[in-house]
């Protein structure tokens, strides 16, 4: 079972790396190189403070600052095992957004987040795609988590400089089965958001 977690690891950071077009590759024959990828990695998010050796960052990612990116990242140089799961309709993330004269922006009425809960792990559906489950190892192994698009999300009238705020959600996997909410402290990034991002009709 620990074999097949690392595997989802190993498989999940470098599907990760493809994703963010990284202009190095991570190889296992020197342990410099994976430690630079991982830093250069790392520098493109902004990341709370970790929570139980795990810390949450976020960023925006291709030529749309609407599009979000959430990663888990090992925050601790240890190789503490750390069951969790994040399992299918529960709230992964907890978006918050602002504008420039720090006013709320709403939620969109067809938004509707997750907010299934779960107290044990029999409670979680067997073999359903999308489900979220490792062991944090220390540095360079991360966990894409989850892909949001603010529009999506909120109801954002003009582009402009706002604030995001997420608030990240695990579920930790107890000795006796259990599962309990593990929250992560809320982390903040500034975005500007062009009127093309907003309301694609601009760009006609």
């Amino acid at each position: 079972m620990k074999i097949k977690i690392l595997i989802l690891f190993c498989f999940a950071s470098l599907s990760l790396l493809t994703i963010e077009a990284a202009d190095t590759t991570q190889t296992n024959s020197n342990a410099t190189p994976l430690d630079a990828n991982h830093t250069n990695f790392l520098n493109g998010y902004v990341c709370g403070q970790p929570t139980n050796d795990i810390s949450v960052g976020i960023r925006f990612f291709n030529s749309s600052q609407s599009n979000i990116f959430v990663c888990l990242f090992p925050a601790g140089q240890t190789n503490r095992q750390q069951l969790w799961i994040a399992p299918p309709q529960f709230q992964r993330v907890e978006y918050y957004l602002y504008d420039s004269f720090h006013k709320a922006v709403p939620y969109l009425a067809t938004y509707h987040p997750a907010n299934k809960i779960y107290k044990t792990i029999s409670d979680v559906p067997k073999n359903v795609h999308g489900v979220h489950e490792g062991t944090m190892w220390g540095p360079p192994f991360s966990m894409p988590y989850e892909q949001s698009t603010l529009t999506d999300i909120f109801q954002i009238e003009h582009g402009g400089d706002y604030r995001l705020v997420a608030k990240g959600r695990i579920m930790k996997i107890n000795d006796d089965s259990s599962l309990s909410i593990v929250e992560f402290p809320p982390v903040s990034l500034m975005i500007h958001l062009r009127d093309e991002d907003v309301n694609p009709k601009a760009k006609e």
